[in-house]
């Protein structure tokens, strides 16, 4: 498998800022986050409700997705178990 595989086509400032409807219709059905400096600041322990917004939005509209994160498991069950 070529590493271009793995490299972004698109980006965009924030995941707020990215047309899911588009991407599904292109195809693009599921996603990988990343915790820290990407859902959220580093170290920030509240999970903003928009994130939380976010998320049930994308499970309504049969998207799956997956929190990455090499930060503990307890930093990153508080922001995925919800």
């Amino acid at each position: 498998m070529k590493l271009a595989n793995f490299e972004p086509d698109m980006y965009a400032k924030t995941i707020y800022d990215l047309d899911y409807d588009e991407l599904k219709n292109a195809g693009i059905t599921a996603y990988l986050f990343d915790l820290d400096n990407t859902l959220v600041k580093a170290n920030h322990e509240v999970r903003p409700p928009e994130l939380l917004e976010l998320l049930q939005e994308l499970e309504a509209k049969g998207l799956d997705f997956l929190i990455l994160s090499n930060n503990s498991h307890r930093r990153v069950a508080a922001f995925a178990d919800p």
